[in-house]
């Protein structure tokens, strides 16, 4: 994602790099050399050319219906894509809170049985060993959620995943993730297992195992939320029809103006064809919000922030550092 704050307003209006007109500035300028061809045929009344040309005057009217139309079916592309975008920055955000009351309730809900005596020399050691125990547990299962959200961005970049989180579990886990389709959900089941197991042997009461395996499921349905985005692009007919429709609108521009606007049919032209080649655009790049593109979310920087924020419950003092923006982007 680009940082607005890297740039002020004069800037932002020049700025071309994460812009539309970076992707667009070849198709923009096809409609601008084929204006000024139609342009000076017409201008130096190239014979039979620019006699064609005039017999074919379209006149301003076909493009006024159709370009109403066209904006109207432009507008809710882009709405439809930044729906996409918007809920994927929603899911991501609740993941972050999830997160969280999942460190808390680690802390809270994973200790000792009261009824643990305590009273012998022998008990009082033994206890000790089980309270390390249970601060090595806690550790472990809130390495586990900052391994998770990471596998989670790079499923949903089609990155590696293994490689980035082997330092965060323990290693038979990842030689059994390394069979597995898809790893974060397969990382979601193993902390449920781990839970169980210290149910099993009293650290974790009835009403406590509920409330985590609940928090398990709002990850499992975040994690649903965003499959479903990656999963389901918007209808490549759909696509198609408007990459389409905004060429031949604007490849039959010149046609239209030439009669009444004559010299200035390039310059009106250029206007245009970059207004419509960049709606269209913006509705494409974002409707897939998780890639690595300029404008799609930084998930990298969610990530840190997840993992800055789980490591401070341990007490650790050595944080991630923040992710820093890439000529202006935050990945």
């Amino acid at each position: 994602m680009i940082d607005p704050q890297n740039y002020s307003w004069l800037r932002q209006v020049f700025l071309f790099r994460g812009s539309a007109l970076q992707r667009t500035w070849k198709r923009i300028l096809f409609h601008l050399a084929w204006s000024m061809l139609i342009t000076i045929l017409v201008l130096f009344k190239a014979g039979k050319v620019a006699d064609f040309i005039r017999l074919v005057d379209l006149t301003p009217t076909p493009f006024t219906l159709l370009g109403a139309s066209m904006g109207i079916f432009l507008a809710l592309r882009s709405n439809a894509s930044y729906d996409r975008f918007w809920e994927g920055r929603k899911l991501w955000g609740a993941l972050v809170n999830t997160s969280r009351s999942w460190s808390r309730q680690i802390f809270v809900y994973v200790s000792l049985p009261k009824e643990l005596s305590s009273s012998t020399k022998q008990e009082k050691k033994q206890r000790r060993a089980l309270e390390a125990e249970i601060v090595t547990f806690r550790k472990e299962m809130i390495y586990r959620m900052i391994a998770y959200v990471h596998a989670l961005r790079l499923a949903l970049r089609d990155q590696p995943i293994l490689p980035e989180i082997k330092h965060l579990v323990p290693d038979e886990d990842i030689e059994a993730w390394s069979r597995q389709e898809n790893v974060p959900n397969a990382m979601v089941q193993r902390m449920g297992e781990r839970l169980h197991e210290k149910w099993q042997v009293g650290w974790i009461n009835d009403y406590h195992l509920q409330a985590l395996e609940r928090s398990l499921v709002d990850i499992s349905n975040i994690q649903g939320g965003c499959e479903r985005i990656y999963n389901t692009p918007i209808p490549l007919s759909y696509t198609i029809f408007t990459h389409r429709l905004v060429m031949l609108y604007c490849f039959f521009l010149p046609l239209g103006l030439i009669g009444t606007v004559g010299t200035a049919t390039p310059l009106v032209v250029l206007l245009i064809a970059y207004v419509l080649h960049a709606l269209d655009f913006i509705g494409a790049e974002i409707e897939m919000p998780f890639g690595v593109d300029p404008n799609d979310l930084p998930l990298g920087s969610i990530c840190r922030t997840i993992e800055a924020n789980l490591r401070q419950t341990l007490g650790e003092t050595e944080l991630p550092p923040r992710v820093q923006p890439i000529r202006g982007v935050i990945l």
